[in-house]
């Protein structure tokens, strides 16, 4: 009808489940990281933030479980007022705490272009032992993530690698030997 581009339906109207809320799929999808980006960071964006960090009076339905981070890419974003924009930044790194694993619960991720961005919120996981940097770190796999993490394994070989490049650090750091090796390093290989 003429007039009526400018009319747009509350998004919770759109819901098949209107109790479905942020916090709850959060909660239902066990996720402990959000990445946040998109048009308004002063506005919009900025909110869905603050609700995520329980920074807001309504925050009950939308804050994230205990203990999760929430990111905001910067360079995924815009903003109308600059300014305001700033002060979104600002007080993200403000409300920031450090969680069991002394990771900061809120930061921002600064660079401003987007393949820097991506390099950033990439450091540190990987997909093999390959894109861990150190001799001494293994690639820990992640629940619900096809990546992993670069962690600190406790039996390096000097030279060899982790667990003597014969086997794979498992979660608690130990090794567990391929085939034919054996002893903490992994490195004691028997012919059969």
């Amino acid at each position: 009808a003429a007039g009526m581009h400018d009319v747009q339906s509350s998004s919770t109207e759109e819901l098949a489940d209107a109790t479905v809320t942020l916090h709850s799929e959060l909660l239902r999808l066990k996720i402990t990281r959000l990445f946040v980006m998109g048009l308004a960071l002063d506005y919009t964006v900025g909110r869905t933030i603050k609700h995520a960090l329980g920074i807001l009076d309504d925050t009950a339905n939308y804050k994230l479980p205990s203990g999760a981070q929430v990111i905001l890419v910067d360079a995924g974003t815009a903003s109308i007022s600059e300014a305001n924009a700033n002060d979104v930044r600002t007080e993200i790194s403000q409300q920031a705490t450090t969680r069991d694993d002394g990771d900061p619960t809120s930061f921002v991720l600064t660079s401003e272009l987007p393949a820097d961005a991506m390099i950033e919120l990439c450091s540190g996981t990987c997909d093999d032992q390959s894109d861990c940097d150190s001799a001494t770190e293994y690639c820990k796999e992640l629940d619900n993530f096809t990546w992993g993490i670069c962690a600190e394994c406790k039996f390096v070989s000097p030279g060899s690698g982790v667990c003597s490049g014969h086997g794979t650090c498992k979660e608690d750091g130990s090794c567990e030997c391929d085939f034919g090796y054996s002893d903490n390093f992994c490195s004691n290989g028997q012919v059969f």
